[in-house]
């Protein structure tokens, strides 16, 4: 969601802006329910379409995580290191996940689909 607010120009006003989604409960992304996270990215896709289109095209690649384990050990939750220090060695940019902008992520996207290809051939 940090790149998607980025791309809007907000990344000073990430805590308020999700202090406010969450009433105040909280001004940390990670700790935003899925209603309160639901609706901040549908006020974003009215602000900007193509950061809506990354969002679906981040979860692309973070849906196969789990089933390469990718995730953090004992839990379903996906290791966001584990995948950033691979895009920071294999992606084309060598960036995290959320610095990809939109126009970018196709050839993640791609790079990441023949590596999950290849781990289901090895499984």
């Amino acid at each position: 969601m940090y790149a998607q607010l980025r791309e809007l120009g907000m990344t000073d006003e990430v805590r308020s802006i999700v202090s406010a989604y969450t009433a105040r409960r909280t001004d940390r992304v990670t700790e935003m329910n899925g209603l309160e996270a639901h609706e901040l990215i549908t006020a974003m896709k009215q602000q900007n379409p193509l950061a809506a289109r990354a969002i679906v095209m981040r979860n692309k690649n973070m849906s196969k995580a789990p089933e390469m384990n990718l995730r953090k050990p004992g839990t379903t939750e996906v290791d966001m290191q584990h995948v950033n220090n691979w895009c920071c060695t294999y992606g084309h940019l060598k960036k995290k996940l959320d610095a990809y902008t939109y126009r970018e992520l196709p050839e993640l996207v791609s790079q990441f689909e023949i590596i999950y290809q290849q781990y289901l051939k090895k499984v």
